[in-house]
């Protein structure tokens, strides 16, 4: 009886945690494309919702409201990616060093031409991984407005609060 209580509180904390994680939740980046409503792509964080109407804000501009029939694309976050970034940065270092190895003089040094373009390529693809890696890339995920629409109002995140009383 007690195994069966187990298992069953196991699926409940796997699944519920793997439900949890679809929906998006208020403050989640997204890029937004509504031609009825913004002149060009929105990019910013999800504000809230109110019926049928989503909110979305950035930096640069407040709380815009765009109705959930007028989002032609929407794309949310997934966080940064290093592995990418380190992929990107390694193809533009190479890129780089191609470059840079055609047009260097190899008439002073004991490297043939093809020799210093390698080497170049090589060592630019090295700095190029190691920057992106610390820079990161982001990840884009296509989602449907339904998504948005499923986010509950804001809910409070659980925090730690210490209070100090002196008498």
């Amino acid at each position: 009886m007690y195994r069966c209580i187990r298992n069953v509180l196991v699926v409940i904390v796997v699944l519920g945690s793997a439900i949890d994680a679809q929906v998006a939740h208020p403050g989640i980046g997204v890029r937004v494309r509504a031609p009825s409503v913004l002149f060009d792509r929105f990019q910013g964080v999800y504000l809230g919702r109110s019926s049928d109407t989503l909110f979305f804000g950035n930096d640069e501009r407040g709380p815009v409201k765009v109705p959930a029939s007028a989002i032609t694309s929407l794309d949310v976050s997934r966080g940064k990616s290093r592995w990418r970034g380190a992929l990107v940065g390694a193809l533009w270092g190479a890129g780089i060093g191609l470059l840079v190895g055609s047009i260097a003089d190899t008439d002073t040094s004991d490297l043939s031409k093809g020799e210093a373009i390698g080497y170049l390529a090589v060592g630019g693809a090295e700095i190029g991984a190691i920057i992106g890696a610390i820079v990161g890339r982001h990840v884009w995920v296509q989602a449907q407005p339904a998504v948005l629409m499923g986010a509950a109002a804001v809910r409070p995140r659980p925090a730690w609060r210490v209070a100090l009383r002196v008498r």
